[in-house]
């Protein structure tokens, strides 16, 4: 490790086994919630986290299995599997969530941008982000079949 480089807060070997451990929990004991999955392995939820993404980009491509987003429908619960509609739910939830927040954030922009120096660094930056978040939120309510806000 150099001077530059941070230490690692948690080895990778120890990632990779923790997200062995969730996926092997829900393969062979089912669906559970966060805080049912933590107290069924005994775990922190930082350490559930972790082992969720670590799961879902390391793991799971390979074995051809999904870990949706968790939805209301579902009561929160997480799970794997092979199937469609679980994971079609899940990205249609967690897409709506990211929408709303694009849109928050372009709201605060466009209110911000006006009263930032023309010209200064800080005003480009506004000025990229309205004009691309604008594009994005317009782009998402043609395909959702809604008029643009």
């Amino acid at each position: 490790m150099t001077a530059t480089q941070p230490p690692l807060l948690v080895p990778i070997a120890s990632t990779h086994r923790h997200a062995e451990a969730l996926l092997d929990s829900l393969v062979d004991h089912g669906r559970g919630t966060s805080e049912e999955l933590c107290r069924r392995l005994g775990w922190p939820k930082g350490r559930f986290t972790g082992a969720l993404r670590y799961a879902r980009e390391h793991l799971c491509p390979s074995l051809g299995i999904s870990i949706p987003h968790p939805t209301p429908d579902t009561g929160w619960t997480y799970e794997a599997t092979t199937e469609w509609e679980p994971v079609e739910a899940g990205a249609s939830y967690a897409l709506g969530l990211q929408e709303t927040r694009l849109r928050g954030i372009l709201r605060d922009v466009k209110t911000i941008r006006p009263l930032v120096p023309r010209g200064s660094q800080a005003w480009r930056r506004a000025s990229f982000l309205e004009k691309h978040l604008q594009h994005l939120t317009d782009t998402m309510s043609e395909i959702n079949g809604s008029p643009a806000p």
